[in-house]
């Protein structure tokens, strides 16, 4: 009996937690796409590449969720969407970077 105590007490802080990440990542894109939305050219590519990493996190959180119910078994693809939106910031970034080194030349 203590066993199932635990887990479901370790199910409902997992819970928790994935969908406090979801909240947080559903919020970004939003935030995301009103920025998108009002910038233009190259800001508009670096936030577009945030907010597309952002969908794919949430994506991911919604997997996980239906995971930690036992909904269904995605355990294969979850290491891809983990290292993903990892990528596509990063290239975000070098994006800004190449942003910001022109502006630095433009002075």
């Amino acid at each position: 009996m203590p066993e199932s105590i635990i887990y479901v007490n370790t199910l409902i802080t997992t819970l928790i937690f994935d969908l406090i990440r979801l909240i947080l990542a559903i919020i970004i894109v939003i935030l995301g796409l009103r920025i998108v939305w009002r910038v233009e050219k190259k800001l508009d590519l670096f936030f577009k590449l945030i907010t597309f990493a952002f969908i794919l996190i949430v994506g991911r959180q919604l997997i996980r969720l239906f995971i930690n119910l036992e909904i269904f078994s995605f355990a294969g693809w979850m290491n891809w969407l983990d290292i993903i939106p990892s990528f596509i910031i990063l290239i975000a970034f070098l994006v800004m970077d190449g942003v910001i080194t022109k502006l630095d030349r433009e002075k």
